[in-house]
């Protein structure tokens, strides 16, 4: 990983390199994508930046393991709306 820490490289190499650095170990390509789609790459030579608030997240972790229901404990069978935003993938 020590070329993805420099910022001036193109970001196609920085991307292929994170894919040859997780690929053995994380099989599934979800989880591959999940980094590259949340890196951002700024101009040549900026810092590169994890879109997500590892912070926030961090902080958080106590709140998100002790969720209440386990996953078949509750069912909603009512409707359901799914909004997407124009900028969503």
């Amino acid at each position: 990983m020590a070329l993805a820490l420099r910022p001036d490289l193109p970001s196609t190499l920085l991307s292929r390199v994170i894919v040859a650095d997780i690929g053995p170990g994380k099989g599934d390509a979800s989880i591959r994508a999940f980094p590259l789609t949340n890196i951002s790459f700024p101009e040549p030579g900026g810092p590169v930046k994890f879109r997500v608030p590892v912070d926030v997240v961090k902080d958080s972790l106590e709140e998100i393991g002790g969720f209440p229901y386990e996953p078949d404990e509750r069912e909603w069978h009512g409707k359901t709306l799914i909004i997407k935003g124009s900028k969503s993938k």
